[in-house]
């Protein structure tokens, strides 16, 4: 026998785990979206900065010319670490959402469920 802990909400009763994994799912996956443009915007930025002179100066505070690879692969390394960040995060949602055997000690409504 499984023990599902329902919450009631408004009027309606809901699976307590599966909300929560719910909410962290799409908040998780709404900060993943955010860190991906993020990204998007740095590409464009430096690509404009190597173009430009004074966008490298204003940007990076360097000219254009003496930007470095090294340098370039530092300025993306940000948002790809909340990328993944985000991405793990996402996938815990997932697993809490798929998992109804969480057993948590607090005191709700309980229904047996066969």
């Amino acid at each position: 026998m499984k023990r599902l802990v329902m919450v009631k909400l408004g009027r309606r009763k809901v699976h307590l785990m599966k909300t929560l994994g719910v909410l962290i799912s799409t908040g998780s996956l709404l900060f993943v979206l955010s860190s991906l443009s993020q990204l998007f915007l740095r590409v464009k930025q430096i690509e404009s900065a190597l173009g430009d002179n004074n966008i490298a100066m204003q940007l990076l505070g360097m000219p254009a010319k003496s930007i470095s690879p090294d340098l370039i692969v530092g300025y993306f390394l940000e948002p790809i670490g909340w990328v993944v960040l985000w991405l793990a995060v996402l996938v815990i949602g997932v697993l809490i959402y798929r998992s109804g055997e969480i057993i948590i000690p607090i005191e709700e409504e309980i229904k047996e469920e066969k």
